[in-house]
């Protein structure tokens, strides 16, 4: 184990002959010089044959010339006062190293035909300050690139897209103490003319290797002893890989460098600590570990080692803010000879500004540090959207299988305490080794380097730029590469104002709730966006002024009109990824069917992109039209597919944007593809470039709502045998708080309801599952059982910050820093996470003021769990809340198997549980009434019958009528009368006028009773004037008012009928009752307060006080509304 780094002087400048006429420099990211805008700075490699190795190269592209392209707005202008205008130059400061020539370019924008080549002034000129060079062209004048940039310029004109070989012609080679960056080589180069792209088979010179270092930084709790609030750096690991190939990818046996750099916490008082790491890492030879007295030699050296390697990319799993922490360390330390300026790749990077915001974003931090940095965390998302909500512990395990547990971060809280033991600093070291190594596998795992590589050579943007996965900005380079080859002048930015027009997105049907037992097929469309762009032909050189059009607007383009340059770049896209998969599947070669597969992956990460970045206001090409249209044409496509599924007689269960769900009715695997496939050729035979393929095939399927549902699926095993997976598609609402015992419940529900038993069969396992469950969960050994009952939660923020806020987490967080942590450094901090449990303490709390952290054992043991809250309050209303619609599984089917059937029933008659059952707060769809015998007390809903005027009173769901159940909105029980209920302007009248009454009674009666015991006042302000209490009791007119709006759901719920009774209503009818709940929701979530129910309590400062007389809610929507069938 080395004792410290080497430090390697700065090697020389390295003899390169000076009457070289071309160099050939292997370019790997690009950047607009810092202090000069017309200078680019290409960063990659160059190969030294008198020292047989690759050294770090940056050549400077000076006299980047802005570039613009003006003309007469009429045909007919005057190009002479055009000249003129242009020579006043902007803001009225003449321009003096300019050149004006005419060239013949087409028009994007301003003409009637976009393909038609027009004359234009093309007026360059050296660029001036950003704040001074503003044009304002007069209405009269049309002006193109004012908002382009050199780097923009470099890479379209010369066509510069994936990192590779570039020929530079007459190379001025800068002495190394005139370089402007730390790269060992730096070139002048004259002009962008003088850099040019060679032909592959002239360059004599193999592609060289690609170094990445991945960085991982161990933090410490600063407080009491440091001066900020900043965390301090302990440890920083790094490891470096040195050959990967210019794709990103691992080449051949692998090389790699290891070094850490570690320290103790400034407030830890060990003297003897570093004997507990030589201790435990004495055997390691491959790994160096520095040890330092400090933070600063820690960062000094840490400093030089990056200097050294000279990596060409940096890895770091987390976002931008332990950069940013390494960045304000360095800031505070600029007084030392440390060259804090090391961290970029500018020498004179300026890091004193640094507090500005913009450095402190990832896009910020790239533009600082001029290097391509690899957030791994961001890009796992963007990329694998299943990873989305997981974090690096679970990341891990899934990807890596690393066990759960093993990457989950220390607290910066314990690592002074650590330093107190030589055993626990040693395997604190070894979890960073750890943490730094399982980092490094998981980006070599997850191919991001060789994707961003591949984006690069597609899209034709920066590697920076792509691996921060920007769709914006990749789309935009991609789009004036396809432009600029066509001759098109690339539009500018347009200045958006802030009351910008929205357009309406994807389309969601109305689900088919519940459990399905025949095999149902989910058929999607291959790219449904780029694919109308290619069907219907759309594009700005096809849909003249299609930028200054509104979202309403549609004007497709004629089926005379040629393809356009938008529609053909899709084509290539599309056919390119068509062809990779077919090269993937015929590939033998594991390293061909690696590179196919990183292609088609990052094709259809651009082709999914590009079409959702027109209706974003920050992109260049920007046309809320285009936007609205792709998405207006998608939804009509949706639409007319459904219904054409429908006159073959089958169900669409469930269709979202751009799937649907179908119903074949068959038990057969191979009858329901046959049927899907027969649906799939009629549909693919009414477009040219829209194709739907097979998806999946659903064996069972549970659908919760209209966006979220369970299924098994089955697939193909290699050896043509057939497997069930279950799985879950949406996203789903987690419930605040879950422990082990509801999600293994709802794994076991999962598997038993989505198998091929029987409906008998599934409830009967169902129940001897619960009645396992009570036998050796509930009422088992509470050491063995306790792990089923522990909630783990993070902490949003620091406890002093938050300890008025109720939460469950926050409270133990509160008990175990008062009761425990004595010691500042012992106590939990923002994201620390605490594990509780629910206890019956013997007093009257809400469940959150009785969770029990798991370090106070002693006092956990003293209390039972609070059954009451993991059974009746968490696990019942889960299942029923998921699994609803399924015939037998009821609440008291789940109490009855868990033997506990007469303490739920007890349970329900509380006001607790009635009050869980009304519950307007913002998930407004647990607002439903106890059960059908309980609305006796409320106010029925009554509207007069369009044919005889009797006014219907509305006590239920169903009437009876001659003996038979129908829906009460689909006749009158007077005179039988059923076709007047189509027409909801009939009766809407009469619901305005009862929501607004209660509205205006809860408005004018509210009262509040003051919490305190010994005070009871009842008082109609926000604060008791005796006791300054935040919470209050709710008055019986409130519970009556909130009652009578959970009856209202409640009549009007047609999806929380029986299935053999909801298929009996007319469609029409159960359209107009989901709309009517619909508009009921709404107006509650706009008029009712947010209330708490489950404590019988109400937050004062949620009441409804900008409510008044003149402002009561009314439903203008209702006035002529109509269903479409009967307009």
């Amino acid at each position: 184990m080395a004792s410290n780094l080497q430090r390697n002087a700065n090697p020389p400048n390295p003899n390169f002959s000076s009457e070289s006429t071309e160099e050939y420099f292997y370019y790997i990211d690009a950047h607009v010089s810092q202090l000069q805008t017309n200078t680019v700075k290409l960063f990659g490699k160059l190969f030294n044959e008198s020292q047989n190795q690759w050294l770090s190269c940056c050549v400077n592209v000076h006299n980047i010339k802005k570039c613009l392209y003006v003309r007469p707005k009429e045909s007919d202008g005057d190009f002479q006062l055009v000249e003129q205008w242009l020579k006043r130059g902007p803001s009225g400061v003449p321009v003096q190293d300019y050149q004006l020539d005419y060239v013949y370019k087409k028009d994007l924008c301003h003409t009637k035909d976009p393909g038609k080549k027009i004359k234009f002034i093309r007026f360059q000129y050296r660029r001036l300050d950003r704040f001074t060079e503003k044009w304002n062209p007069p209405s009269n004048i049309v002006l193109y690139g004012e908002s382009s940039t050199a780097l923009e310029r470099l890479l379209t004109e010369k066509g510069i897209k994936r990192p590779g070989w570039l020929a530079i012609s007459l190379p001025c080679y800068r002495k190394f103490c005139d370089n402007t960056t730390w790269c060992q080589v730096e070139i002048d180069c004259r002009d962008l003319t003088y850099v040019s792209l060679p032909d592959i088979n002239q360059v004599p010179l193999k592609d060289p290797p690609i170094v990445a270092t991945t960085i991982q930084i161990s933090l410490s709790d600063s407080t009491p002893a440091g001066s900020t609030n900043q965390p301090e750096i302990v440890m920083i690991g790094m490891k470096t890989m040195k050959n990967l190939k210019p794709n990103g990818c691992q080449s051949g046996a692998s090389l790699s460098e290891e070094s850490f750099f570690i320290t103790k916490p400034s407030n830890s008082n060990s003297q003897d600590w570093s004997d507990g790491i030589n201790e435990k890492l004495s055997n390691n030879e491959t790994t160096t570990i520095l040890i330092h007295h400090d933070e600063k030699s820690l960062l000094d050296e840490f400093l030089r080692k990056l200097h050294s390697l000279q990596p060409d990319i940096i890895i770091i799993y987390e976002g931008p803010h332990l950069i940013n922490l390494i960045i304000s360390k360095l800031v505070k330390y600029t007084d030392c000879k440390m060259n804090s300026s090391q961290i970029s790749r500018y020498k004179a990077a300026s890091l004193i500004n640094f507090d500005s915001f913009k450095c402190k974003t990832k896009y910020g931090l790239r533009n600082l540090l001029k290097r391509p940095m690899c957030y791994l965390q961001d890009s796992i998302r963007e990329v694998w959207s299943k990873h989305r909500r997981d974090d690096i512990d679970t990341v891990c395990h899934k990807i890596l299988g690393t066990s759960i547990g093993d990457m989950k971060p220390v607290a910066v809280s314990k690592v002074p305490v650590i330093y107190q033991s030589k055993d626990d600093i040693g395997s604190f070291v070894e979890h960073t080794i750890f943490e730094t190594r399982t980092i490094n596998d998981l980006v070599m795992k997850v191919n991001i380097l060789p994707l961003a590589f591949e984006l690069c050579a597609i899209t034709g943007y920066t590697l920076s730029g792509n691996l921060l996965f920007s769709r914006l900005e990749r789309s935009e380079y991609l789009l004036c590469h396809a432009y600029y080859k066509k001759d098109y002048v690339i539009p500018d930015r347009v200045k958006i104002s802030s009351e910008r027009q929205k357009f309406e997105g994807g389309l969601a049907l109305e689900a088919s709730i519940g459990l399905h037992d025949k095999i149902a097929v989910l058929i999607d469309f291959n790219s449904l966006y780029p694919s109308i762009i290619q069907e219907y032909n759309l594009c700005f050189s096809t849909m003249p002024g299609v930028r200054n059009l509104g979202p309403t607007d549609r004007k497709i383009p004629n089926h005379e009109v040629p393809p356009g340059v938008l529609p053909r770049e899709i084509e290539k896209i599309i056919e390119s990824r068509r062809e990779a998969k077919k090269s993937m599947k015929e590939a033998t070669s594991p390293e061909i069917k690696f590179q196919h597969n990183i292609k088609q992956l990052s094709l259809k990460l651009i082709a999914n992109s590009i079409c959702g970045c027109f209706g974003a206001s920050a992109f260049r090409f920007y046309a809320l039209n285009l936007a609205a249209m792709i998405t207006a044409l998608g939804r009509d496509i949706l639409l007319r597919t459904r219904n054409f599924v429908e006159t073959r007689g089958y169900e669409v269960l469930f269709g979202v944007t751009d799937s649907l769900m179908i119903n074949t009715g068959v038990t057969d695997y191979e009858a329901a593809k046959d049927i899907a496939a027969g649906i799939i050729n009629s549909v693919n035979a009414q477009y040219n470039y829209i194709k739907i393929d097979i998806d999946s095939v659903l064996r069972h399927v549970i659908i919760l709502n209209r966006t979220q549902y369970r299924f098994s699926a089955i697939e193909m095993t290699p050896e043509g045998e057939k497997k069930l997976r279950i799985g879950t598609k949406g996203l789903a609402e987690k419930p605040p708080y879950t422990c082990q015992l509801i999600d293994d419940a709802i794994e076991f529900l999962d598997r038993k309801l989505l198998n091929d038993s029987s409906h008998d069969e599934k409830i009967d396992a169902i129940r001897e599952y619960l009645q396992d469950v009570a036998q050796t969960i509930i009422r088992g050994d509470v050491e063995n059982t306790l792990k089923y009952f522990i909630i783990k939660k993070k902490l949003p923020d620091d406890v002093e910050n938050i300890q008025r806020n109720k939460k469950a987490e926050i409270q133990a967080a509160i008990r175990y820093n008062r009761n425990v942590a004595r010691n500042p450094i012992y106590k939990l901090r923002k994201g620390d996470y605490v594990e509780f449990t629910i206890r019956l303490t013997g007093q009257q709390k809400s469940f959150e003021e009785r969770a029990i952290p798991q370090f106070l054992n002693a006092e956990s043991i003293k209390f039972p769990f609070d059954l009451e809250y993991y059974i009746f309050q968490a696990l019942i209303p889960i299942i029923t809340k998921y699994y609803k619609h399924i015939p037998g599984l009821t609440d008291e089917f789940i109490a009855a198997s868990l033997g506990m059937l007469s303490e739920y029933t007890s349970y329900k008659s509380t006001s607790k549980y009635k009050a869980r059952n009304r519950h307007a707060c913002n998930n407004i769809n647990s607002l439903n009434s106890n059960t059908p015998g309980s609305t006796k007390t409320n106010e029925p809903f009554v509207f007069p019958c369009a044919s005889c005027q009797y006014n219907v009173e509305m006590h239920d769901f169903w009437i009876t009528h001659n003996n038979s159940k129908f829906p009460c909105l689909q006749l009158c029980p007077k005179c039988g009368a059923t076709g007047w209920c189509r027409y909801l302007q009939k009766f809407l009248p009469s619901l305005n006028s009862e929501i607004n009454k209660w509205c205006k009674l809860f408005h004018e009666g509210r009262q509040y009773i003051c919490e305190d015991n010994y005070c009871k006042e009842t008082i109609f302000s926000r604060a008791c004037e005796y006791q300054k209490h935040g919470r209050r009791f709710l008055t019986s007119f409130e519970r009556h008012f909130l009652e009578q709006f959970a009856y209202w759901l409640d009549i009007f719920d047609i999806d929380g009928q029986p299935m053999y009774l909801r298929d009996t209503v007319d469609p029409i009818i159960t359209e107009m009752y989901r709309y009517l709940k619909n508009e009921i929701e709404r107006a509650i979530r706009n008029n009712i307060p947010i209330i708490d129910l489950d404590f019988s309590t109400i937050e004062s400062t949620d009441m409804l006080s900008y409510l008044e007389d003149d402002e009561m809610p009314s439903f203008k929507s209702f006035d002529n509304w109509r269903f479409p069938q009967d307009a």
